[in-house]
């Protein structure tokens, strides 16, 4: 069953049509389901490329929110608007109840507190990153092993995959999306990547707000098995 991740909105192009900005969104597909994770830091921005990438609201199955900051709920309310009804809306604790309040009158909506299924092979996990804020990651089952999608990895990349596995123990295929380690020195970086061959991922797209210096280590070390990302990059794994 392959997984075809379309990232929407990032800080980085790779897409001259589209517009980047500081924050995160993917559009993530199987041939179930398709799952609509974060929304980036503009909404005039996402919603340009959602138009231009010919992405229909009405076809999406789930709306993910990774936490609460602005950088990852840009134009919550037009979303939800523009978004079918029938569609799932899954959050972590701590976000805002203004926003859910806002989501009642259309979506059906959950607050996870740990780890659930959201759909065949697609799970949430919701780990502390902070004081007062919880992160939820996009833990997807593939032919390879697991895929992880993170908006910015607050709780620690690291203590994301160990967790993901402790509830689903199969290989790491993929680790993408924000990794929190911008402001990180180069030594601490070099453990991360090291830790993640330790570990043993597979494939890995850094973006957001993983830090160029992360991003060219993790480039050196995987070679082929490194993906770089931007705003209109297309994976499937």
């Amino acid at each position: 069953m392959s997984i075809k991740i379309t990232v929407l909105y990032d800080n980085r192009c790779d897409n001259c049509h589209l517009q980047e900005g500081w924050g995160f969104s993917a559009l993530v597909e199987n041939e179930r389901n398709k799952i609509l994770f974060d929304t980036g830091g503009d909404y005039q921005a996402f919603s340009s490329n959602v138009d231009k990438l010919k992405i229909s609201y009405d076809d999406i199955t789930h709306l993910l929110f990774s936490h609460r900051h602005w950088d990852h709920i840009t134009g919550f309310k037009d979303v939800i608007e523009k978004i079918d009804s029938k569609a799932l809306l899954y959050v972590p604790r701590t976000f805002p109840w203004t926003l859910r309040r806002q989501a009642s009158s259309r979506l059906k909506s959950k607050v996870v507190k740990s780890f659930e299924e959201i759909a065949p092979n697609a799970y949430s996990l919701v780990l502390k990153g902070g004081l007062f804020l919880y992160e939820q990651a996009l833990i997807l089952k593939t032919p390879e092993g697991l895929g992880i999608i993170t908006g910015c990895a607050h709780p620690g990349i690291i203590h994301i995959i160990k967790s993901a596995q402790k509830h689903l123990p199969e290989p790491i295929s993929f680790v993408m999306g924000g990794f929190h380690l911008l402001f990180q020195p180069g030594q601490y970086c070099r453990d991360i990547v090291k830790q993640f061959q330790t570990i043993g991922v597979q494939k890995v797209a850094p973006c957001h707000c993983s830090g160029d210096h992360l991003i060219r280590q993790f480039q050196d070390a995987y070679g082929s098995n490194f993906f770089k990302v931007g705003t209109g990059t297309v994976l499937t794994f």
